[in-house]
């Protein structure tokens, strides 16, 4: 119930459990992992909540400049992410557009700035809105 099954690789998730459970499950499948992805050539990265085992070579920075390179330059463009697989993400669209976390607590980070997680329906809400205006103007000079 705690593993994800993804395009390229599997995630295992323990956000939500007990401190004692996460540790305890981290504790009996990261060796494994980690020994597996030593054996076949796999990466092992932990996220805020989880470990995700996947092949190397694409990560989200890669699906971030595909989908610039698919926009119209001078777009809007912004990323939000709560993990450290977020970060290849905030460096892939630096000078683009807007990095931003999402986190309780700051942390390092290659994003432009940090948000909680409470105010990402509200940070959303105004960005839909700001497009919008920014639409309607753009059509109103054409």
């Amino acid at each position: 119930a705690r593993a994800e099954r993804k395009r390229a690789g599997l995630a295992l998730h323990w956000r939500g459990l007990a401190p004692d459970e996460a540790c305890a499950l981290e504790a009996r499948v990261a060796p494994r992992w980690r020994a597996f992805a030593a054996r076949h050539g796999f990466a092992l990265r932990p996220f805020d909540g989880g470990i995700e085992l996947r092949r190397p070579g694409r990560d989200k920075g890669d699906a971030m400049r595909d989908l610039l390179a698919e926009t119209p330059a001078g777009a809007a463009a912004a990323y939000l992410g709560d993990d450290e697989t977020d970060e290849d993400a905030f460096r892939a669209i630096e000078g683009r557009g807007l990095a931003l976390l999402v986190a309780v607590a700051p942390r390092p980070t290659a994003a432009h700035a940090a948000i909680a997680p409470a105010e990402v329906a509200a940070f959303l809400e105004r960005w839909a809105d700001a497009c919008t205006e920014a639409a309607r103007t753009e059509a109103a000079r054409a």
